[in-house]
Parts: C-alpha cells; structure tokens; sequence
C-alpha cells in the first residue's frame, strides 16, 4: 500500500510539474509573439517580463527567422512544415539553453538570441553553429529541406527587437530573388538592396534598367543563352572572370566570350568602371523587382 502511494503521489507531482512546464511554454511563446510585434515599447516591463520567464537576455539582442526554402507550394505543404517548425521549435529550445528562444509566427521559426558580441561576424558563427545543431542528427528532417537563416541587426534594447526581427525577414526575402544558394544571409549583406528598395520606380532606376538589363533579358530570351546570369556573377565576383567560370561551370574563354557579346549588347565597356558601378546599381534593381510587385499587390 505504501508503494502503491508513493507511485501516486510521484504520478501526481509528475502531472503538475508537466503542466507548469506547458504553462510557462505557453507564456513564453505568448510574450515572443507580442515582443516581436513591437505591441510594447516599455523597456523596464520587458525586461522584468522576459527574467521572469526565463527569456534569454544579454548585453546585445537579435533576431534569426528561419524558413524551410524547399517548400514551395504552400497548399502542399501546410501540414509537413507544421511538423518541421514544431519540430525545429523544440531543437532550438532545448533544455540547457540559454541564450535562445524561438516561436512559429505565419510559417516562419522567429528566434530571438542573447550575446555579449556586437559584430555581424559573430551572428553568422552563431547561425552557422544552430544550423548544424537543427540538421544533425537529421532523421526526422527530410533530405530535400533546405533550411535558410535571416539575420537582423544587433539591439542593446529589447524594445527594438522588432526592428531587428524586421530586417531579418527582409534579409531572407531579398537573398530569396538575388542570392537563392546562400544559406545564411545577414542584413548587412542586402543594405544596398533595401535601399534600391525603397526607391523602387524612380525614373533613373528605370532608366538604368531599360538600357543596360532589358537589352540582354530580350537577347538571352531570343537566343537562349545565358548572358544575364554571366553578368551577375561577373559583377558580384568583382569581374574575377576565372571564378565566373568555376561558378557556372564553363570555361574561361566561355565567359570571356559572353561579355564580349553583353559589351555589344549595350554598347559599354565592362572594363570601365562607371559602367560597371551602374551595371552593378542596374542588376540589384532587377533582381529585387518582383519583390517590389508584391509589396505593391
């Protein structure tokens, strides 16, 4: 009998501890949800809010989003990435782990992390390091999953979290349209984007676009050739025309020809570096340009 009632009482303070644990999850995930939405700016209730529950806080704060690029086809894909996300949720915070905390808003995994370091650097050792961590052991996880890290910009104020969180989407959005191969993008990365962004339809970008991009847009759709995407990697590669040709796996005298064919096209030298500074403006404008349609949908 005595067995009998330490078998219960044992079950019975299981069953309380399990739903306080659930209680308090609740309740991070609660704050999570309204710190990221920038709902409240009080610094001092924050923080006292985020010791309370166990909310990582350091000297600096930001944010990683983190999304499964693979998935496509939304309607497809709803319930396997409910799995994922759930599944990615409890490998960020597991117990032992201070320093992040993650929760599920509109199919993205929103992560805010604590640090005593301030460089964009350090952020993307950070990110590299939990990518490893969610990926392995990767049983669960499908080998098609293709997981992607935007990185926001350091805060010291857990009020400005949001604004972190901002940047990070914008991060993942941008490289999504100009560097879809890279894993982990931080902010800082896609400055110059987001700023062409926000001057989306001036009649210069317009004009620069119209006479250095869309020439070779209608060449390569006619011909069927691949000079644009040549283009771009010999802008972003600093004209290293060897790299060019590793990148796209052609040779050298390959790449060598297609710019000769773009220097027709437009009627410019590459090799001066004013037409290679508005090329360079050109391409990152037409890169984002679909992003800009959707903001204006």
């Amino acid at each position: 009998m005595c067995l009998d009632h330490a078998v219960t009482v044992l079950a019975i303070e299981f069953t309380i501890r399990q739903s306080q644990q659930m209680q308090r999850e609740r309740e991070q995930e609660s704050f999570l949800v309204e710190l990221f939405s920038g709902s409240s700016h009080q610094e001092d209730l924050l923080r006292y809010r985020a010791q309370q529950l166990g909310i990582p806080l350091g000297k600096f704060v930001y944010c990683m989003v983190l999304q499964n690029r693979s998935a496509v086809d939304k309607q497809s894909r709803d319930e396997p990435l409910t799995r994922l996300n759930n599944l990615l949720v409890q490998r960020v915070n597991k117990p032992g782990v201070y320093t992040r905390k993650a929760v599920v808003i509109s199919d993205s995994l929103i992560i805010l992390c604590a640090t005593v370091h301030d460089s964009a650097e350090k952020q993307r050792a950070e990110a590299e390091q939990l990518l490893r961590e969610l990926m392995t052991p990767a049983e669960e996880i499908s080998p098609s999953t293709q997981l992607t890290i935007g990185i926001g910009g350091i805060r010291e104020l857990l009020s400005d979290v949001p604004m972190s969180r901002q940047e990070a989407h914008k991060a993942m959005e941008i490289s999504f349209h100009t560097q879809p191969k890279q894993k982990i993008v931080h902010f800082h990365e896609v400055l110059v984007e987001d700023l062409l962004l926000g001057a989306a339809g001036h009649p210069v970008l317009t004009a620069l676009t119209s006479m250095l991009i869309e020439p070779i847009v209608a060449y390569d759709k006619e011909y069927g050739t691949e000079l644009l995407a040549t283009l771009h990697a010999f802008l972003r590669l600093g004209g290293n025309t060897k790299r060019v040709a590793e990148e796209l796996f052609i040779h050298r005298n390959s790449v060598l020809y297609r710019l000769d064919r773009v220097n027709e096209i437009i009627q410019n030298d590459l090799n001066d570096p004013e037409v290679r500074f508005r090329l360079d403006v050109a391409m990152r404008v037409w890169k984002t340009k679909d992003i800009h349609a959707n903001q204006r949908k």
